[in-house]
């Protein structure tokens, strides 16, 4: 629930109106009764892939609207990003 800014209630209400909807399933873990584990249904699978699809479509049209040679500096610092947030990316030294 932090992790995206949400109170622990919150996430719950969340969680059961997805539930409710037929977007995601309930499952007890058999290793851990106080935690459920959460999955995509296959509407919520469907729902996930055309939001995905949309925001990609968006993005795009956006990112060829630019000039050149602002692509190229949305481009660099995107590969930047990917570095920094790498599973392997060790955090810099901090400057003096």
């Amino acid at each position: 629930a932090e992790h995206v800014g949400l109170s622990l209630p919150a996430a719950s209400r969340l969680v059961e109106l997805l539930v409710k909807r037929g977007f995601i399933e309930r499952r007890a873990r058999s290793n851990d009764r106080r935690s459920v584990a959460l999955t995509l249904t296959g509407r919520g699978r469907t729902a996930f892939n055309l939001a995905h699809e949309a925001t990609q479509a968006a993005l795009a049209e956006r990112f060829a609207a630019l000039p050149v040679h602002e692509r190229a500096l949305v481009s660099q610092a995107m590969e930047i990003l990917a570095r920094a947030f790498a599973p392997s990316a060790v955090p810099p030294e901090p400057e003096n």
